[in-house]
Formats: C-alpha cells, structure tokens, sequence
C-alpha cells in the first residue's frame, strides 16, 4: 500500500474555499487534532511539522503564500468503535464535520479558517496516508511534514505528479504517485513542478511554437526567466522544467544527473480549459530507455512526427532548450457549414500532429484575416472536430468567393475549403 491516497471524488469547492486565483498572501490553517482516545503526537512536535511547512511554502511560493498555522488541543470527538477507519472511506465527511464541530465548540470558529486540516490520531494500517475531503484536509501521520504539504498543494488546485514508467520498449504504465522530485507524487519535502506552481498561480507559463532556442531557469527560486516551457499539440500539453540543488531540493547536489538537464512532462488537454479535470495529473515522460526522466546536455526529447527538444547545454543553472517540428504532415480541409449574417460558420479541419493553430480566411482573394483556431481539449476529453464561426465584413451587393485554409502550429497548410456567398 503506497503511503498516501487521495480521494480522486474530489469536490470543486476545494478551489472557490481559497484556490489559486485567489490564495491570500496569508492563509489562516486550523489544525484539529481529533482523537478517540489516544494522544500520540505532543503540541511541540505538531508545532515543529507545521512550521517545516510553512517554510516549505514559503519558499516554493516565491514568496507568494504565507501560511499561519493554529493547532487545538486533542478534542475527543470521534467515537471508540472507529479508530481504525481514520475518515477514509465513506465515512469521510462525518469524521471531518465531528472534527470540525468539535473544534467549534472549543471556540475556534473553524469556518473563520481558509483551510482546516484534521489530524487524526493514526493507527495500525492507516498511518501516512492523507486525503482531501474539500475544502479540508486529513493528514494522520502529524510527524510527516511531506504529507501534510502534499495534501494542503490539492487545496491551491495541484493534482499528483506521476510518471510514464515502462517494462519494455512498447509496454508502460502511468504512475500518479511516480515522479519522486516533487512532493506532489512521492509526498517527501521536495519542491513541487513548474506545472503545479503555475496552477497555484506562482509562476507564468510559456507557451512554444516558434523553432530556436529558449532559456529555463530552475523553479526554486524566483526567475525573469521562463521556469515553464509549454508546447501545446493536438490534444496534449508537454511542460517542461528545469531542477537545481536549491532550497528544498537541496539534496540534488547528490545525484548530478539530475540538475545537469531538463524533464518533461506530459498532461492530456488543456488542464485550465473550462470543464478540465481541476486536479489534472502531470506524468514525467522517459527519454529513451531505462527510465530516465532528465535530458541532458547533448540529448533530445523528441515525440516522433510532431517535435523535438534538445539540451544545447546548462550554465549558471539555466538551461538551453532548442526546439524544433517535425510535423510536415497537412491538416485536413475545414468544412463551410453556412452563413448567417455577418457569420460563417465551419467545421475545423484535424491534425493529429501539431494541432491546429488558426486559419486564414480570405475573400475574393484579398489579404487573409487570421481566425483563431479550436480551443484544446479539457485534460482527459477526447479530440473531436469544432465548430467555428467568424465574423465577415460587410460585403458588396453580389456574388463573393470565400477560401479557408487550416494552418497547424508547426506551419503546415490544408487544401483550402472554397463557398460561394451573395452580399
């Protein structure tokens, strides 16, 4: 059994009780210590693991988060006959609201609180592991400061960090709990991905396209540069990042490997499209064989028929990314459905490489106007053929031939879908 699970029936509300776009620079955290007898873990102990935490966040933050923690005394709220159950299961949200009530009753006002974790005195089968019962978190083990940090990232809208492990050259697995570099997969007090700080809302992505080189600072520490590289195809996101022995991933200075280069990680869709999964998994993608997760200097990533990036090379802990397509295969031809007013109104062309990246829409052959193209997909949708509309100008009595061409993001064009329209 894995030292953490986490309910995947997670509630949106944990986002609107004080998610990423509206973390406070102080986040108020009532811890209640709830009990059915036993009494394992002393105030001081509890005090130092928060304040572990604390720091912790601090510094992944940038600054940004600053969390004060409140602990009650051990309330006995919960009954003899369930000690073992430590509010997993079904019993979930009763153990958190006679926790939470209890706390209410000892006067400390637990709906004043931006979070509440519930700890709970653990026993036999159940010590380590943690969920989110939104918007609370329940962490049983209170010496494991890693646990506790894991399961207060859901509360800031991060999902687990995995990783693609693979037995053979065509058989693999995704692991949500694999990628050990980030508390968000193995629960040790290891900063977290570019990814789960973008979707805190701690650092800004950057979003590829263009072929050459880009720059990725490492994400412990604040940076003007790009900490996030993202390249967006047809129904996946790659993010890109960069680790150096800093803060707390200070124990890299062990396994140079890792710094020398960047890892790259895989997430279906658009994790911050509307109806996207809000705790999106992130899964760290092999390079070549045995597993490795960092590319370095020298070496290429590359997801073959769509685009490739390569370590040019680390100075001063940032790393040179070159990035290139190797999609050269053409959309397919949009479809016009019709036009109503000053509307068309078409049926996007696929592409299952790059994706489509806008089309050029051109009348009486005029110079084109650009129209964005379709959205991705929410992480875990399938891709399916959009309809999009486009405003027209105001057209001359008569007759006026409409051309669109679909234009992929690597710059490949379709065959051009022609209609004939009356002004």
């Amino acid at each position: 059994m894995r030292r953490l699970a986490v309910f995947a029936a997670v509630l949106v509300a944990a986002l609107a009780a004080g998610g990423a776009s509206a973390a406070p620079a102080t986040v108020r955290v009532l811890v209640v210590k709830a009990t059915w007898g036993p009494e394992p873990y002393p105030d001081a102990e509890v005090a130092s693991s928060l304040q572990s935490v604390a720091d912790f966040y601090a510094a992944a933050s940038f600054g940004q988060v600053a969390l004060s923690f409140t602990q009650t005394p051990w309330l006995a709220a919960l009954p003899a006959a369930q000690p073992v159950s430590c509010g997993t299961g079904p019993d979930a949200p009763g153990v958190v609201a006679a926790a939470t009530a209890a706390a209410d009753a000892a006067g400390f006002a637990s709906s004043s609180y931006d979070r509440v974790v519930v700890l709970l005195a653990a026993s036999g089968s159940c010590v380590n592991v943690g969920f989110l019962e939104a918007p609370h978190v329940s962490v049983v083990n209170g010496d494991d400061a890693g646990v506790l940090a894991h399961e207060l990232g859901h509360t800031f809208g991060m999902g687990h960090a995995g990783a693609v492990w693979c037995i053979s050259a065509i058989t693999c697995r995704e692991d949500p709990y694999g990628d050990a570099w980030d508390v968000m997969g193995g629960a040790a007090l290891h900063d977290f991905g570019a990814f789960q700080k973008a979707r805190a809302g701690w650092l800004p992505p950057t979003y590829v396209a263009t072929p050459g080189l880009y720059e990725l600072a490492p994400v412990e520490e604040p940076s003007a540069l790009s900490q996030a590289l993202v390249v967006r195809t047809a129904a996946t996101e790659y993010w890109i990042d960069h680790r150096e022995a800093l803060g707390a991933d200070a124990y890299l200075a062990g396994d140079p490997l890792v710094t020398a280069g960047f890892e790259v990680h895989r997430i279906g869709g658009d994790p911050f499209a509307t109806g996207a999964d809000p705790f999106a998994i992130d899964y760290l993608v092999p390079v070549g064989r045995h597993n490795q997760y960092v590319v370095p200097p020298g070496e290429t990533f590359s997801v073959p028929g769509v685009f490739a990036l390569g370590d040019v090379g680390r100075a001063d802990g940032v790393v040179t990314v070159r990035f290139r397509w190797l999609d050269t295969t053409k959309p397919t031809t949009p479809r016009f459905s019709g036009v109503s007013g000053h509307v068309v109104t078409f049926t996007s062309g696929s592409d299952t490489g790059s994706g489509v990246g806008h089309y050029l829409l051109t009348i009486d052959g005029f110079a084109p106007e650009l129209v964005p193209g379709p959205p991705l997909p929410p992480s875990g949708a399938p891709a399916a053929q959009t309809t999009v509309r486009a405003m027209l100008p105001a057209l001359a009595r008569g007759d006026h031939t409409l051309s669109l061409v679909a234009v992929d993001r690597a710059g490949n064009r379709s065959a051009p879908a022609t209609a004939l329209v009356r002004g």
